[in-house]
C-alpha cells in the first residue's frame, strides 16, 4: 500500500512555472520530483508496508544512476516546515526481529553546528490520551558528528508532563547508543541496523557502519504502545540553524526485512 502526504504532483515544467508559489528550483536532467509510488519502486520493503511522504515533493527528487538516489533537501528559508521525511509504516513489529540496511551521502556537514538535525528516526504513534513524544530512536547529526539515542517507556501511558522527551521528571528513560562519530562528507557510507523491539530484556539494537560494529544495546528499547513502531528517513530539523546553508541528505540500496 503507497500512501502520501504531499502539496500535490508536479511535473518540472509546472516547478519551474509556478516559482513564486512554491518556491520550486529547476531539476537537472537526471532528476525528476519523487511521488510515493516512485519511492517505493526504489526500495526494497515488506509486501504489507505503507509508504508516507512528510515532505514538500519539490524538496524530495529521485536521481536516475545505476543505483537509484533519493535525495532530501531542507532549505534555510523552508525551515517552518522542520521536515522533510518519508516515513514506512507496518515494517516493524515488536518481539520480531528486523534488519534495515541502506547507503547514506552526507554534504554541508559543518563541524561547529551545534544545532541538532535528524536523517533516521524509529517512531512511534501515541496511544489515547498521551502526547507525541521524541522518537525510540533517532541518528542525529551535531557539531558534524553523528549520535543516536534510544528512548523507552514500560508504562502503559507515558507521562509527558513535564517534557516530551525522556528524563528523571517523566516515565520516559533513555541511552546513548553512540556518539562522536566521523562520516565522511559526499561519499557513501553504509549503514545496518538489526533489532528486536521490546519492553523486555531481549530488546536488542545492533548499529553497524561500513562493516564496524558501532553500537550493540540489549534490553527494553520502545514504547508501550498499542501500534507499532514505524521507520523514517529524511531530514528533521526543528532547532535553530547555524548557518543559511541547504542541509541535503541522499539514499540508496534500501532494505527492509
Amino acid at each position: 500500500m503507497i500512501k502520501q502526504q504531499t502539496i500535490g504532483r508536479l511535473t518540472k515544467r509546472y516547478c519551474t512555472a509556478l516559482w513564486l508559489i512554491f518556491s520550486c528550483w529547476p531539476l537537472s536532467a537526471e532528476e525528476q520530483l519523487l511521488s510515493a509510488e516512485q519511492l517505493a519502486a526504489v526500495m526494497n520493503l515488506p509486501a504489507n508496508a505503507s509508504l508516507y511522504l512528510e515532505c514538500q515533493q519539490q524538496q524530495l527528487a529521485l536521481i536516475d544512476q545505476p543505483i537509484p538516489v533519493i535525495r532530501a533537501t531542507m532549505r534555510y528559508q523552508d525551515k517552518a516546515q522542520r521536515r522533510c521525511e518519508f516515513a514506512i509504516h507496518h515494517g516493524l513489529q515488536k518481539q520480531q526481529a528486523f534488519s534495515f540496511s541502506f547507503q547514506i551521502k552526507l554534504t554541508n556537514v559543518e563541524p561547529n553546528d551545534p544545532y541538532w538535525h535528524s536523517y533516521l528516526q524509529i517512531h512511534s504513534f501515541p496511544d489515547e490520551g498521551e502526547q507525541w513524544r521524541c522518537p525510540i530512536a533517532a541518528l542525529e547529526s551535531i557539531n558534524g558528528s553523528l549520535r543516536m539515542f534510544n528512548r523507552w517507556d514500560l508504562s502503559a501511558l507515558s507521562d509527558t508532563s513535564q517534557t516530551t522527551c525522556a528524563n528523571q521528571q517523566n516515565s520516559m528513560q533513555h541511552r546513548t547508543v553512540f556518539q562522536g562519530l566521523n562520516l565522511i562528507p559526499n561519499q557513501w557510507h553504509e549503514v545496518e541496523i538489526n533489532g528486536l523491539m521490546s519492553l523486555e530484556d531481549d530488546g536488542y539494537l545492533r548499529i553497524t557502519i561500513d562493516q564496524q560494529l558501532v553500537a550493540d544495546v540489549q534490553g527494553p528499547n520502545t514504547y508501550n504502545d498499542v501500534k507499532p513502531p514505524y521507520l523514517k528517513l529524511g531530514i528533521y530539523k526543528p532547532t535553530s540553524w547555524y548557518q543559511q546553508n541547504d542541509i541535503v541528505v541522499e539514499y540508496r540500496d534500501i532494505h527492509l526485512q
